[in-house]
Protein backbone atom coordinates (compact mmCIF):
# COMPACT_ATOMS: atom_id res chain seq x y z
CA UNK A 1 0.00 0.00 0.00
CA UNK A 2 2.85 2.39 0.90
CA UNK A 3 4.49 1.60 -2.45
CA UNK A 4 1.23 2.39 -4.24
CA UNK A 5 0.86 5.70 -2.37
CA UNK A 6 4.49 6.54 -3.07
CA UNK A 7 4.07 5.75 -6.76
CA UNK A 8 0.92 7.86 -6.91
CA UNK A 9 2.72 10.76 -5.25
CA UNK A 10 5.63 10.40 -7.63
CA UNK A 11 3.21 10.40 -10.56
CA UNK A 12 1.62 13.63 -9.28
CA UNK A 13 5.06 15.27 -8.84
CA UNK A 14 6.20 14.20 -12.28
CA UNK A 15 2.96 15.39 -13.83
CA UNK A 16 3.17 18.75 -12.05
CA UNK A 17 6.82 19.05 -13.06
CA UNK A 18 5.99 18.38 -16.69
CA UNK A 19 3.12 20.89 -16.54
CA UNK A 20 5.31 23.57 -14.95
CA UNK A 21 8.10 22.91 -17.44
CA UNK A 22 5.64 23.08 -20.32
CA UNK A 23 4.18 26.31 -18.94
CA UNK A 24 7.68 27.75 -18.57
CA UNK A 25 8.59 26.79 -22.13
CA UNK A 26 5.31 28.19 -23.41
CA UNK A 27 5.90 31.51 -21.64
CA UNK A 28 9.43 31.60 -23.02
CA UNK A 29 8.21 30.95 -26.55
CA UNK A 30 5.61 33.69 -26.22
CA UNK A 31 8.19 36.28 -25.23
CA UNK A 32 8.97 38.71 -28.04
CA UNK A 33 12.16 38.65 -30.01
CA UNK A 34 14.47 41.68 -29.96
CA UNK A 35 16.35 43.18 -32.89
CA UNK A 36 18.52 45.96 -31.48
CA UNK A 37 20.12 47.99 -34.32
CA UNK A 38 22.96 50.33 -33.35
CA UNK A 39 24.36 52.68 -36.00
CA UNK A 40 27.74 54.27 -35.29
CA UNK A 41 27.95 58.09 -35.42
CA UNK A 42 24.44 58.53 -36.80
CA UNK A 43 22.91 61.92 -36.11
CA UNK A 44 19.29 62.83 -36.84
CA UNK A 45 19.97 63.55 -40.53
CA UNK A 46 17.06 61.32 -41.53
CA UNK A 47 13.90 62.17 -43.43
CA UNK A 48 11.70 61.10 -40.52
CA UNK A 49 13.46 63.74 -38.40
CA UNK A 50 12.62 66.50 -40.84
CA UNK A 51 15.57 66.38 -43.25
CA UNK A 52 13.70 66.24 -46.52
CA UNK A 53 16.89 66.07 -48.58
CA UNK A 54 17.72 62.63 -47.18
CA UNK A 55 16.96 59.26 -48.79
CA UNK A 56 16.17 57.00 -45.83
CA UNK A 57 12.95 55.13 -46.75
CA UNK A 58 13.58 52.08 -44.56
CA UNK A 59 14.29 53.94 -41.34
CA UNK A 60 11.33 56.18 -42.16
CA UNK A 61 9.17 53.07 -42.54
CA UNK A 62 10.18 51.93 -39.05
CA UNK A 63 9.08 55.31 -37.76
CA UNK A 64 5.72 54.78 -39.48
CA UNK A 65 5.37 51.39 -37.80
CA UNK A 66 6.34 52.41 -34.26
CA UNK A 67 7.25 55.35 -32.05
CA UNK A 68 9.84 57.99 -32.97
CA UNK A 69 11.44 59.90 -30.10
CA UNK A 70 12.22 63.45 -31.16
CA UNK A 71 14.37 64.27 -28.13
CA UNK A 72 16.62 61.32 -27.37
CA UNK A 73 20.11 61.98 -26.01
CA UNK A 74 23.33 60.07 -25.44
CA UNK A 75 24.97 60.22 -22.02
CA UNK A 76 28.47 60.78 -23.43
CA UNK A 77 29.21 61.46 -27.10
CA UNK A 78 32.01 58.98 -27.75
CA UNK A 79 31.43 55.38 -28.79
CA UNK A 80 33.12 53.52 -25.92
CA UNK A 81 31.56 55.55 -23.10
CA UNK A 82 28.12 55.59 -24.69
CA UNK A 83 28.07 51.86 -25.40
CA UNK A 84 29.36 50.99 -21.93
CA UNK A 85 26.49 53.06 -20.58
CA UNK A 86 23.49 51.89 -22.58
CA UNK A 87 24.61 48.25 -22.77
CA UNK A 88 24.76 48.05 -18.96
CA UNK A 89 21.99 50.51 -18.08
CA UNK A 90 24.49 52.54 -16.04
CA UNK A 91 25.41 56.18 -16.50
CA UNK A 92 29.00 57.03 -17.45
CA UNK A 93 29.95 58.16 -13.95
CA UNK A 94 29.00 54.67 -12.73
CA UNK A 95 30.33 52.64 -15.66
CA UNK A 96 33.66 54.49 -15.44
CA UNK A 97 34.45 54.63 -19.15
CA UNK A 98 35.69 57.48 -21.29
CA UNK A 99 37.82 56.25 -24.18
CA UNK A 100 38.44 53.36 -24.63
CA UNK A 101 36.98 50.89 -22.12
CA UNK A 102 38.54 51.07 -18.66
CA UNK A 103 39.97 48.30 -16.51
CA UNK A 104 37.41 49.14 -13.84
CA UNK A 105 34.55 48.62 -16.31
CA UNK A 106 35.89 45.31 -17.62
CA UNK A 107 37.05 43.83 -14.32
CA UNK A 108 34.64 45.32 -11.78
CA UNK A 109 31.44 46.49 -13.47
CA UNK A 110 30.68 43.81 -16.06
CA UNK A 111 31.00 40.81 -13.69
CA UNK A 112 28.38 42.38 -11.41
CA UNK A 113 26.21 44.14 -13.97
CA UNK A 114 25.83 42.08 -17.16
CA UNK A 115 25.08 43.78 -20.44
CA UNK A 116 21.54 43.72 -21.75
CA UNK A 117 22.51 40.92 -24.16
CA UNK A 118 23.99 38.75 -21.40
CA UNK A 119 20.97 39.45 -19.19
CA UNK A 120 18.60 38.25 -21.89
CA UNK A 121 20.70 35.11 -22.37
CA UNK A 122 20.43 34.35 -18.66
CA UNK A 123 16.65 34.46 -19.08
CA UNK A 124 16.43 31.93 -21.87
CA UNK A 125 17.04 34.04 -24.98
CA UNK A 126 19.19 32.99 -27.90
CA UNK A 127 21.60 35.94 -28.07
CA UNK A 128 24.11 37.10 -30.66
CA UNK A 129 26.16 40.18 -31.58
CA UNK A 130 26.89 41.22 -35.15
CA UNK A 131 29.34 44.00 -35.99
CA UNK A 132 30.11 46.88 -33.65
CA UNK A 133 28.08 46.44 -30.49
CA UNK A 134 30.76 46.86 -27.83
CA UNK A 135 33.64 49.20 -28.57
CA UNK A 136 36.72 47.19 -29.57
CA UNK A 137 36.58 43.54 -28.57
CA UNK A 138 33.24 41.95 -27.79
CA UNK A 139 33.14 41.10 -24.09
CA UNK A 140 30.01 38.95 -23.80
CA UNK A 141 29.77 35.17 -23.81
CA UNK A 142 26.57 34.69 -25.77
CA UNK A 143 24.81 31.85 -27.57
CA UNK A 144 27.17 32.01 -30.54
CA UNK A 145 30.47 33.81 -31.23
CA UNK A 146 30.54 37.47 -32.16
CA UNK A 147 30.48 38.09 -35.90
CA UNK A 148 32.90 40.91 -36.64
CA UNK A 149 33.18 41.02 -40.43
CA UNK A 150 36.30 42.05 -42.31
CA UNK A 151 38.14 45.27 -41.54
CA UNK A 152 38.76 46.71 -45.01
CA UNK A 153 38.64 50.50 -44.90
CA UNK A 154 39.09 51.69 -48.50
CA UNK A 155 38.20 49.99 -51.77
CA UNK A 156 39.48 52.12 -54.64
CA UNK A 157 43.02 51.39 -55.91
CA UNK A 158 44.23 54.97 -55.44
CA UNK A 159 43.65 54.63 -51.68
CA UNK A 160 45.22 51.18 -51.30
CA UNK A 161 48.50 52.72 -50.12
CA UNK A 162 46.88 53.58 -46.80
CA UNK A 163 47.62 50.01 -45.63
CA UNK A 164 43.95 49.48 -44.85
CA UNK A 165 44.00 51.91 -41.92
CA UNK A 166 42.22 55.22 -41.55
CA UNK A 167 45.28 57.13 -40.33
CA UNK A 168 46.59 59.31 -43.11
CA UNK A 169 43.89 58.30 -45.57
CA UNK A 170 41.15 60.44 -47.12
CA UNK A 171 38.11 61.14 -44.93
CA UNK A 172 35.71 59.89 -47.62
CA UNK A 173 35.55 57.61 -50.65
CA UNK A 174 32.87 56.78 -53.20
CA UNK A 175 33.62 53.08 -53.45
CA UNK A 176 33.54 51.52 -56.90
CA UNK A 177 33.15 48.06 -55.34
CA UNK A 178 29.85 46.24 -55.03
CA UNK A 179 27.74 46.48 -51.89
CA UNK A 180 28.39 42.88 -50.87
CA UNK A 181 32.10 43.33 -50.08
CA UNK A 182 31.62 46.16 -47.59
CA UNK A 183 31.90 45.24 -43.93
CA UNK A 184 28.43 46.47 -43.01
CA UNK A 185 26.90 44.40 -45.82
CA UNK A 186 28.69 41.32 -44.49
CA UNK A 187 27.30 42.09 -41.02
CA UNK A 188 23.76 42.47 -42.37
CA UNK A 189 24.02 39.23 -44.37
CA UNK A 190 25.25 37.28 -41.34
CA UNK A 191 22.44 38.70 -39.23
CA UNK A 192 19.91 37.70 -41.90
CA UNK A 193 21.28 34.15 -41.93
CA UNK A 194 20.94 34.08 -38.15
CA UNK A 195 17.32 35.23 -38.47
CA UNK A 196 16.64 32.29 -40.77
CA UNK A 197 18.07 29.89 -38.22
CA UNK A 198 16.26 31.58 -35.32
CA UNK A 199 12.92 31.26 -37.13
CA UNK A 200 13.20 27.48 -36.80
CA UNK A 201 13.87 27.53 -33.02
CA UNK A 202 11.32 27.39 -30.21
CA UNK A 203 13.29 30.06 -28.39
CA UNK A 204 13.10 33.85 -28.48
CA UNK A 205 16.16 35.69 -29.78
CA UNK A 206 17.99 38.86 -28.85
CA UNK A 207 20.15 40.07 -31.75
CA UNK A 208 22.25 43.23 -31.49
CA UNK A 209 23.37 44.40 -34.92
CA UNK A 210 26.00 47.15 -34.98
CA UNK A 211 26.72 48.97 -38.23
CA UNK A 212 30.03 50.84 -38.55
CA UNK A 213 29.05 53.58 -40.97
CA UNK A 214 28.64 56.52 -41.08
CA UNK A 215 31.75 56.51 -38.87
CA UNK A 216 34.78 58.12 -40.50
CA UNK A 217 36.07 57.56 -43.09
CA UNK A 218 32.80 58.08 -44.95
CA UNK A 219 33.07 55.14 -47.36
CA UNK A 220 30.00 53.91 -49.21
CA UNK A 221 29.26 52.41 -52.66
CA UNK A 222 29.10 55.11 -55.30
CA UNK A 223 25.42 54.46 -56.01
CA UNK A 224 24.59 56.04 -52.66
CA UNK A 225 26.76 59.09 -53.38
CA UNK A 226 24.75 59.52 -56.57
CA UNK A 227 21.60 60.06 -54.50
CA UNK A 228 22.99 63.44 -53.42
CA UNK A 229 24.18 65.76 -56.22
CA UNK A 230 26.92 67.72 -54.54
CA UNK A 231 25.64 71.10 -55.72
CA UNK A 232 22.36 70.45 -53.87
CA UNK A 233 23.94 69.42 -50.57
CA UNK A 234 23.10 72.05 -47.92
CA UNK A 235 25.82 73.86 -46.02
CA UNK A 236 25.85 73.93 -42.20
CA UNK A 237 23.68 76.66 -40.71
CA UNK A 238 26.31 77.58 -38.12
CA UNK A 239 29.83 76.88 -39.47
CA UNK A 240 31.63 78.93 -36.79
CA UNK A 241 32.63 78.13 -33.23
CA UNK A 242 30.14 79.55 -30.69
CA UNK A 243 30.86 83.10 -29.60
CA UNK A 244 32.00 83.32 -26.00
CA UNK A 245 33.13 79.68 -25.82
CA UNK A 246 36.86 78.82 -25.78
CA UNK A 247 38.25 76.65 -28.56
CA UNK A 248 38.77 73.63 -26.29
CA UNK A 249 35.02 73.03 -25.90
CA UNK A 250 35.54 71.18 -29.20
CA UNK A 251 38.26 68.59 -29.74
CA UNK A 252 39.21 68.60 -33.42
CA UNK A 253 41.38 65.48 -33.28
CA UNK A 254 39.99 64.12 -36.56
CA UNK A 255 41.83 66.86 -38.45
CA UNK A 256 45.04 65.02 -37.56
CA UNK A 257 43.75 61.58 -38.52
CA UNK A 258 42.78 62.11 -42.15
CA UNK A 259 43.87 64.03 -45.23
CA UNK A 260 41.26 66.78 -45.23
CA UNK A 261 41.26 69.94 -47.33
CA UNK A 262 43.38 71.46 -44.55
CA UNK A 263 43.98 70.92 -40.83
CA UNK A 264 43.75 74.56 -39.69
CA UNK A 265 41.52 74.40 -36.62
CA UNK A 266 40.65 78.08 -36.81
CA UNK A 267 38.81 78.16 -40.14
CA UNK A 268 36.06 76.11 -41.81
CA UNK A 269 36.55 74.19 -45.03
CA UNK A 270 35.61 75.80 -48.33
CA UNK A 271 31.95 75.61 -49.35
CA UNK A 272 32.69 73.08 -52.11
CA UNK A 273 34.71 70.79 -49.85
CA UNK A 274 32.11 71.05 -47.10
CA UNK A 275 29.43 69.93 -49.53
CA UNK A 276 31.58 66.99 -50.66
CA UNK A 277 32.19 65.86 -47.09
CA UNK A 278 28.52 66.16 -46.18
CA UNK A 279 27.55 64.32 -49.36
CA UNK A 280 29.82 61.48 -48.25
CA UNK A 281 28.18 61.30 -44.82
CA UNK A 282 24.72 61.33 -46.38
CA UNK A 283 25.77 58.51 -48.73
CA UNK A 284 26.82 56.40 -45.75
CA UNK A 285 23.49 57.05 -44.03
CA UNK A 286 21.58 55.90 -47.11
CA UNK A 287 23.86 52.86 -47.41
CA UNK A 288 23.01 51.83 -43.85
CA UNK A 289 19.34 52.58 -44.47
CA UNK A 290 19.50 50.14 -47.41
CA UNK A 291 20.96 47.42 -45.14
CA UNK A 292 18.38 48.11 -42.43
CA UNK A 293 15.73 47.57 -45.10
CA UNK A 294 17.29 44.22 -46.06
CA UNK A 295 17.34 43.14 -42.42
CA UNK A 296 13.73 44.08 -41.69
CA UNK A 297 12.54 42.59 -45.00
CA UNK A 298 14.17 39.29 -44.07
CA UNK A 299 12.41 39.30 -40.69
CA UNK A 300 9.13 40.01 -42.50
CA UNK A 301 9.76 37.21 -45.00
CA UNK A 302 10.26 34.82 -42.07
CA UNK A 303 7.01 35.99 -40.38
CA UNK A 304 8.93 37.25 -37.35
CA UNK A 305 7.79 40.87 -37.23
CA UNK A 306 4.51 40.32 -35.38
CA UNK A 307 6.43 39.12 -32.31
CA UNK A 308 9.62 41.17 -32.60
CA UNK A 309 10.65 44.42 -30.96
CA UNK A 310 12.91 46.52 -33.18
CA UNK A 311 14.99 49.34 -31.78
CA UNK A 312 17.15 51.52 -33.99
CA UNK A 313 19.41 54.18 -32.53
CA UNK A 314 22.98 55.48 -32.51
CA UNK A 315 25.69 55.73 -29.87
CA UNK A 316 25.81 59.54 -30.34
CA UNK A 317 25.37 62.26 -32.91
CA UNK A 318 27.90 63.87 -35.25
CA UNK A 319 28.86 67.40 -36.32
CA UNK A 320 28.88 68.01 -40.08
CA UNK A 321 30.76 71.29 -40.13
CA UNK A 322 28.45 73.01 -37.65
CA UNK A 323 30.42 74.79 -34.93
CA UNK A 324 33.38 74.27 -37.31
CA UNK A 325 33.57 70.63 -36.23
CA UNK A 326 33.57 67.24 -37.94
CA UNK A 327 33.15 64.69 -35.20
CA UNK A 328 31.49 64.10 -31.82
CA UNK A 329 32.92 64.59 -28.25
CA UNK A 330 31.21 67.93 -27.63
CA UNK A 331 28.41 69.10 -25.37
CA UNK A 332 26.52 70.59 -28.32
CA UNK A 333 23.26 69.40 -29.83
CA UNK A 334 24.79 67.85 -32.94
CA UNK A 335 26.90 65.44 -30.88
CA UNK A 336 24.33 64.65 -28.18
CA UNK A 337 21.02 64.35 -30.05
CA UNK A 338 20.41 60.85 -31.42
CA UNK A 339 17.71 59.12 -33.45
CA UNK A 340 15.59 56.58 -31.56
CA UNK A 341 12.73 54.54 -32.98
CA UNK A 342 11.02 51.63 -31.22
CA UNK A 343 8.70 49.25 -33.05
CA UNK A 344 6.74 46.64 -31.07
CA UNK A 345 5.28 44.18 -33.56
CA UNK A 346 2.58 43.19 -31.04
CA UNK A 347 1.19 46.73 -30.85
CA UNK A 348 -1.60 48.17 -32.97
CA UNK A 349 -0.27 51.72 -32.45
CA UNK A 350 1.74 53.06 -35.37
CA UNK A 351 3.36 56.28 -36.48
CA UNK A 352 3.56 57.84 -33.03
CA UNK A 353 5.97 60.64 -32.15
CA UNK A 354 7.07 61.73 -28.70
CA UNK A 355 8.72 64.98 -27.65
CA UNK A 356 9.58 63.55 -24.23
CA UNK A 357 13.18 63.63 -23.07
CA UNK A 358 14.59 60.12 -23.24
CA UNK A 359 18.16 58.94 -22.78
CA UNK A 360 20.07 56.00 -24.22
CA UNK A 361 20.54 54.62 -20.70
CA UNK A 362 16.75 54.04 -20.78
CA UNK A 363 17.02 51.32 -23.43
CA UNK A 364 18.03 48.50 -21.06
CA UNK A 365 15.02 48.83 -18.71
CA UNK A 366 12.72 49.44 -21.68
CA UNK A 367 13.65 46.15 -23.36
CA UNK A 368 13.48 44.30 -20.05
CA UNK A 369 9.93 45.57 -19.42
CA UNK A 370 8.74 44.96 -22.97
CA UNK A 371 9.88 41.34 -22.75
CA UNK A 372 8.45 40.71 -19.29
CA UNK A 373 11.77 39.98 -17.58
CA UNK A 374 12.59 40.82 -13.94
CA UNK A 375 13.80 44.42 -13.62
CA UNK A 376 17.29 44.74 -12.05
CA UNK A 377 17.21 47.27 -9.21
CA UNK A 378 20.59 48.83 -10.03
CA UNK A 379 19.66 50.19 -13.47
CA UNK A 380 19.98 53.97 -13.83
CA UNK A 381 17.64 54.45 -16.75
CA UNK A 382 13.87 54.68 -16.91
CA UNK A 383 11.74 52.39 -19.06
CA UNK A 384 9.98 54.37 -21.77
CA UNK A 385 7.21 51.78 -22.18
CA UNK A 386 4.58 54.24 -20.85
CA UNK A 387 5.45 56.57 -23.74
CA UNK A 388 4.70 53.83 -26.26
CA UNK A 389 1.09 53.95 -25.06
CA UNK A 390 0.87 57.68 -24.41
CA UNK A 391 3.70 59.60 -26.15
CA UNK A 392 2.47 62.96 -24.81
CA UNK A 393 2.32 62.07 -21.12
CA UNK A 394 4.47 64.10 -18.67
CA UNK A 395 8.00 62.74 -18.60
CA UNK A 396 11.55 63.69 -17.66
CA UNK A 397 12.22 67.38 -17.20
CA UNK A 398 15.78 67.16 -18.56
CA UNK A 399 18.48 64.98 -20.12
CA UNK A 400 22.00 64.71 -18.68
CA UNK A 401 25.29 64.26 -20.50
CA UNK A 402 29.01 64.71 -19.96
CA UNK A 403 32.24 64.94 -21.96
CA UNK A 404 35.81 65.12 -20.59
CA UNK A 405 38.85 66.88 -21.99
CA UNK A 406 42.52 65.93 -21.89
CA UNK A 407 44.34 62.64 -22.30
CA UNK A 408 43.72 61.82 -18.63
CA UNK A 409 40.28 63.41 -18.24
CA UNK A 410 41.33 66.20 -15.89
CA UNK A 411 38.47 68.44 -17.02
CA UNK A 412 34.83 67.40 -17.36
CA UNK A 413 31.96 69.18 -19.03
CA UNK A 414 28.66 68.16 -17.42
CA UNK A 415 25.51 69.28 -19.22
CA UNK A 416 21.77 69.47 -18.63
CA UNK A 417 19.31 69.89 -21.51
CA UNK A 418 15.86 71.26 -20.69
CA UNK A 419 12.95 72.29 -22.90
CA UNK A 420 14.51 75.63 -23.68
CA UNK A 421 18.13 75.61 -22.53
CA UNK A 422 21.37 73.70 -22.36
CA UNK A 423 23.70 74.52 -19.49
CA UNK A 424 27.27 73.16 -19.43
CA UNK A 425 29.62 73.33 -16.47
CA UNK A 426 33.29 72.59 -17.08
CA UNK A 427 35.12 71.65 -13.89
CA UNK A 428 38.57 70.47 -12.85
CA UNK A 429 37.99 66.88 -11.78
CA UNK A 430 40.39 66.79 -8.82
CA UNK A 431 39.23 69.99 -7.12
CA UNK A 432 35.72 70.65 -8.43
CA UNK A 433 36.78 74.14 -9.51
CA UNK A 434 34.40 75.56 -12.12
CA UNK A 435 36.49 76.65 -15.11
CA UNK A 436 33.76 77.62 -17.57
CA UNK A 437 30.00 77.84 -17.90
CA UNK A 438 28.05 77.66 -21.15
CA UNK A 439 24.39 78.49 -21.67
CA UNK A 440 22.37 78.24 -24.88
CA UNK A 441 18.81 79.44 -25.37
CA UNK A 442 17.20 77.26 -28.06
CA UNK A 443 14.13 79.43 -28.30
CA UNK A 444 16.26 82.34 -29.55
CA UNK A 445 19.36 80.52 -30.80
CA UNK A 446 18.61 77.00 -32.06
CA UNK A 447 21.98 76.84 -33.80
CA UNK A 448 24.09 77.49 -30.66
CA UNK A 449 25.75 80.56 -32.11
CA UNK A 450 26.52 82.31 -28.81
CA UNK A 451 27.31 81.27 -25.24
CA UNK A 452 25.03 83.35 -23.01
CA UNK A 453 26.37 82.28 -19.61
CA UNK A 454 28.05 85.63 -18.92
CA UNK A 455 25.14 87.78 -20.10
CA UNK A 456 23.63 89.64 -17.16
CA UNK A 457 20.04 89.02 -18.25
CA UNK A 458 20.64 85.24 -18.09
CA UNK A 459 22.30 85.13 -14.66
CA UNK A 460 19.23 83.86 -12.80
CA UNK A 461 18.57 81.21 -15.44
CA UNK A 462 22.22 80.13 -15.37
CA UNK A 463 22.15 79.81 -11.58
CA UNK A 464 18.88 77.88 -11.63
CA UNK A 465 20.24 75.43 -14.21
CA UNK A 466 23.47 75.04 -12.26
CA UNK A 467 21.39 74.01 -9.26
CA UNK A 468 19.37 71.54 -11.33
CA UNK A 469 22.58 70.06 -12.74
CA UNK A 470 23.91 69.65 -9.20
CA UNK A 471 20.67 67.93 -8.11
CA UNK A 472 21.30 65.31 -10.76
CA UNK A 473 19.27 63.05 -12.99
CA UNK A 474 17.09 61.52 -10.26
CA UNK A 475 15.54 64.94 -9.61
CA UNK A 476 14.42 65.09 -13.26
CA UNK A 477 12.57 61.76 -13.36
CA UNK A 478 8.95 61.62 -14.55
CA UNK A 479 6.21 62.40 -12.03
CA UNK A 480 5.49 59.39 -9.83
CA UNK A 481 8.57 57.44 -10.96
CA UNK A 482 11.49 56.82 -8.62
CA UNK A 483 14.87 55.18 -9.07
CA UNK A 484 16.43 53.47 -6.05
CA UNK A 485 19.78 52.51 -7.55
CA UNK A 486 22.72 53.22 -5.27
CA UNK A 487 25.79 52.49 -7.33
CA UNK A 488 29.31 53.68 -6.44
CA UNK A 489 30.93 56.41 -8.51
CA UNK A 490 33.68 54.94 -10.68
CA UNK A 491 37.33 55.95 -10.29
CA UNK A 492 39.03 57.94 -13.06
CA UNK A 493 39.26 55.62 -16.08
CA UNK A 494 42.52 53.68 -16.30
CA UNK A 495 42.31 52.39 -19.87
CA UNK A 496 42.58 48.75 -20.86
CA UNK A 497 45.60 47.74 -22.93
CA UNK A 498 45.66 47.73 -26.71
CA UNK A 499 43.89 50.83 -27.93
CA UNK A 500 44.28 52.42 -24.50
CA UNK A 501 48.01 51.80 -24.10
CA UNK A 502 48.99 55.39 -24.88
CA UNK A 503 46.68 56.58 -22.10
CA UNK A 504 48.16 54.11 -19.62
CA UNK A 505 51.61 55.38 -20.51
CA UNK A 506 50.48 58.98 -20.08
CA UNK A 507 49.03 58.06 -16.67
CA UNK A 508 52.38 56.65 -15.53
CA UNK A 509 54.31 59.67 -16.83
CA UNK A 510 51.95 62.00 -14.97
CA UNK A 511 51.45 60.18 -11.67
CA UNK A 512 53.99 57.35 -11.38
CA UNK A 513 53.49 53.61 -11.00
CA UNK A 514 53.74 51.34 -14.04
CA UNK A 515 51.64 50.28 -17.01
CA UNK A 516 51.04 46.85 -15.45
CA UNK A 517 49.07 48.31 -12.54
CA UNK A 518 45.47 47.26 -12.04
CA UNK A 519 42.76 49.88 -11.75
CA UNK A 520 42.88 49.97 -7.95
CA UNK A 521 46.60 50.72 -7.85
CA UNK A 522 46.24 53.24 -10.66
CA UNK A 523 43.47 55.05 -8.76
CA UNK A 524 45.64 55.15 -5.64
CA UNK A 525 48.68 56.69 -7.34
CA UNK A 526 46.47 59.27 -9.06
CA UNK A 527 44.78 60.27 -5.80
CA UNK A 528 48.14 60.65 -4.08
CA UNK A 529 49.56 62.72 -6.94
CA UNK A 530 46.54 65.01 -7.09
CA UNK A 531 46.64 65.49 -3.32
CA UNK A 532 50.14 66.90 -3.83
CA UNK A 533 48.86 69.25 -6.54
CA UNK A 534 50.45 67.17 -9.32
CA UNK A 535 48.05 67.70 -12.20
CA UNK A 536 48.07 69.62 -15.49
Amino acid sequence: MRKAIFSFRCLICITLGVMLTAASLSAQQERPNVLFIIVDDLNTTITAYGHENMVTPNIDNLADQGTLFERAYTQQPVCSASRASFLTGLRPETAGVNYPYSEYFVQEVLPKHPTVSAYFKSHGYYTRHFGKVHHGQDLDSLSAPWFQGNAQTYFNPENAETKDKSTGGPPFEASRSTIEVHRDALIANEAMSALEAAATKDQPFFFAVGFHKPHLPFVAPKQFYDLYPVEKVPLPECPLHPLGAPDWTIDRYVLDQYKWEHNDRTRPFSAQYTREARQAYYACVSFIDHLVGDLVSKADELNLLDNTIIVITSDHGFHLGDQNHWSKTTNYESALHVPLIIVDGRSDKHGLRSKAFVELVDMYPTLVELCGLPMPDYLEGTSVVPLLDDPDRPWKSAAFTRQPRGMLDHIYGHAIRTDRYRYVEWTREATGEVLLQELYDYEKDAREIENLADHAEYKSIRDELAERLAQGWKAALPPGIENHSDNPIAPPPYAVRGEGMSRREAWVREYGGNVDMNWEEAARVRREAEAKGQMP
